[in-house]
């Protein structure tokens, strides 16, 4: 269903890809509306987030780092969820706006693979 088994550990290792299924409630094609709109959703986020960190905003910082794992955790989105939800209690550890941009990106990656099948 998802690609060889290295594609499906990565999957598992950022999505909760029964969590997914769950959403689209037996209608498939619901994925690709709700993997865009956690798309653009977590786009905007992350550059709020990155305004509130050069701007050393940490009210911000925690703020969208909430609205990210909040959002997140609501779609399965595991991994991005995990590194906000440190972001969000440890908001001065800006390395962590790094490794939120690499879940992000594993997390699109595999979003989009989701739902390209």
């Amino acid at each position: 269903m998802f690609g060889d088994d290295a594609e499906r550990i990565d999957l598992a290792a950022v999505v909760d890809v029964e969590r997914l299924l769950d959403l689209q409630h037996g209608h498939p094609e619901v994925m690709d509306s709700l993997v865009m709109m956690y798309l653009e959703a977590t786009t905007t986020l992350m550059e709020k987030l990155i305004v509130s960190v050069d701007r050393e905003d940490l009210s911000g910082v925690v703020r969208e780092a909430y609205r990210l794992r909040d959002l997140s955790e609501s779609i399965g989105a595991t991994a991005v969820a995990a590194v906000a939800g440190q972001l969000e209690w440890q908001p001065r550890r800006a390395e962590l706006v790094f490794d939120l941009r690499e879940a992000m990106a594993a997390t699109h990656h595999a979003l989009l693979t989701l739902s390209d099948e």
